[in-house]
């Protein structure tokens, strides 16, 4: 399999590109490729070229790798839905995890937010490198399942600035309360809508979920829809991974 690469300054109308020092170590350090391999270049806006390792840099260092750029590829396709994820922190690497699956399933974007259970809340003098860390999660993610689409993660947000984040379309909470019955499955939901939508937002709470009033407020400011995901109690990063699925299984591509 030919490797992939994130590059975001891909130019698809010139024919050689130098690449950092990160991205140069990571094809020679890392994959331990030489002169004459060839890579697929990314750049996560659908845009994609086969390139042909030229040079390994200065004195064959490994820094400053240049490439001979080929022919053009036609990425893979995006779902038809542009899907929003928005969800509680989580604490460890439950967070890093729900990241890499949304990216891989073909979520458009994640907002972490900020909500009252949430147990373990970002500092805001770390927050840039937290930041840098979920972003080259999602990074790796694309080149590992070949999606030429880089999934979009904001800053985190509270409640008040949610909304101006939020595009238009279908909103829906998974809420464990509402695993008796009292709000319909994502199916149920689906079968009711004379038209499929073309943008969902999800809003998975944190662990130890939402409580009523912030799922009211979700319904009262966001138009948010309460739904469930089946008669069981779901952890926050199962039920993260498994709304994205049945959302873009529903609405998407996945089936």
């Amino acid at each position: 399999m030919t490797p992939r690469l994130h590059l975001p300054t891909l130019d698809m109308q010139t024919e050689r590109a130098q690449l950092d020092r990160d991205a140069s170590r990571y094809l020679t350090r890392v994959l331990r490729l030489g002169v004459g391999a060839r890579v697929l270049l990314m750049d996560g806006r659908e845009n994609a070229r086969f390139g042909v390792i030229d040079s390994l840099g200065d004195k064959g260092s490994g820094d400053g790798v240049e490439l001979r750029l080929m022919e053009r590829v036609s990425t893979r396709p995006e779902p038809p839905l542009e899907l929003t994820l928005v969800q509680g922190l989580l604490k460890g690497s439950n967070f890093e995890l729900v990241i890499q699956k949304a990216a891989e399933l073909g979520a458009a974007r994640v907002i972490p937010l900020i909500s009252e259970r949430v147990i373990k809340r970002p500092d805001a003098k770390r927050v840039g490198n937290q930041l840098e860390r979920w972003r080259r999660i999602a990074t790796e993610a694309m080149e590992q399942c070949g999606r030429g689409r880089l999934m979009e993660i904001t800053e985190p947000s509270d409640w008040k600035g949610l909304a101006a984040l939020l595009d238009d379309g279908l909103r829906l909470i998974p809420w464990e309360e509402s695993a008796d019955g009292a709000a319909p499955t994502l199916g149920e939901l689906a079968r009711t809508l004379e038209t499929a939508p073309q943008s969902v937002t999800l809003i998975i709470g944190p662990e130890g979920g939402f409580p009523a009033h912030e799922v009211a407020r979700a319904q009262q400011e966001l138009q948010a829809q309460p739904v469930r995901l089946g008669p069981r109690i779901l952890r926050a990063e199962t039920a993260a991974i498994s709304a994205v699925t049945l959302a873009l299984g529903v609405w998407g591509d996945l089936l």
